[in-house]
């Protein structure tokens, strides 16, 4: 029979994670592969790689996830692809929730379900959002790091998501909805679609390839959605220092800005 979804992974020094997030995998029902595009990782994540039932895919040299998760795709023969995080688990309905929404939701190009923060238990910041902009993203950013770390009263915190809604998403509550992207971690899109848009842009090195494909998809008359029906747990991070991952971050926000001009707002 043919596979209905393809699991593309990028890997890269995720030794204490991976097994965990093929195990999660494997144990979602279908007719499903799993590919694992190893980034030229320097520690024993690949020999437990081999341990699955999993194709692995060897990188000589180390060029960023979003570039891995094109040379997955390029093996996948699945109609469905779900995008997953070598540092992240799933729940055992992730991959056939999703899937089962895209078969219902004939205008959805892009979903993801619930991203959660294994360390907190809490639905992960920047889960889903509105398309970036300067000032939305400087007042997200404000709220996150100054504010919500002070502020425990919950009816302030209510006050607090209402007028905040109009430049972050991340205060909502959780329900489905539409949005304008989800995060690339772990979100599934059909095959013909991503193929039709020409892959993730890999001048996005790491971060917002997920935002700047979504922004593609509702630009091609598609729609992308939230559902929090399943969850996807971010286990950690460790594959990168702190300083580097800030680097990427900010490199392509600027060139996110850039590729899009847009108001402030």
């Amino acid at each position: 029979m043919p596979v209905e979804t393809s699991v593309v992974i990028p890997n890269y020094n995720n030794e204490p994670y991976i097994a965990t997030c093929l195990e999660a995998v494997l144990a979602n029902p279908g007719k499903n592969e799993v590919i694992v595009v190893d980034d030229a990782s320097t520690d024993n994540s690949p020999n437990i790689i081999r341990k699955f039932p999993v194709r692995l895919i060897r990188n000589e040299n180390n060029s960023g996830p979003t570039k891995a998760r094109n040379i997955g795709v390029r093996e996948a023969t699945g109609e469905h692809l779900l995008f997953l995080d070598g540092d992240a688990a799933i729940d055992k309905d992730y991959i056939p929730t999703l899937s089962d929404f895209l078969e219902t939701h004939p205008l959805t190009g892009v979903v993801s379900g619930r991203v959660v923060e294994s360390s907190t238990g809490e639905r992960m910041w920047y889960n889903f959002g509105y398309d970036a902009a300067p000032l939305r993203d400087g007042v997200a950013t404000i709220l996150h790091d100054q504010v919500l770390k002070h502020w425990d009263n919950l009816r302030l915190r209510r006050f607090l998501s209402t007028i905040a809604t109009p430049f972050t998403l991340n205060l909502v509550d959780d329900r489905q909805r539409k949005v304008d992207w989800v995060v690339e971690m772990g979100f599934m899109t059909r095959r013909a679609l991503f193929e039709q848009l020409g892959a993730l842009d890999e001048g996005f090195v790491m971060f917002y390839e997920g935002p700047d494909y979504c922004r593609r998809v509702r630009n091609a008359g598609f729609e992308v959605w939230y559902t929090p029906d399943s969850s996807i747990y971010h286990l950690g991070e460790h594959s990168h220092s702190s300083e580097t991952r800030q680097k990427f971050f900010d490199d392509s926000r600027i060139r996110y800005y850039e590729k899009y001009p847009t108001n402030p707002l």
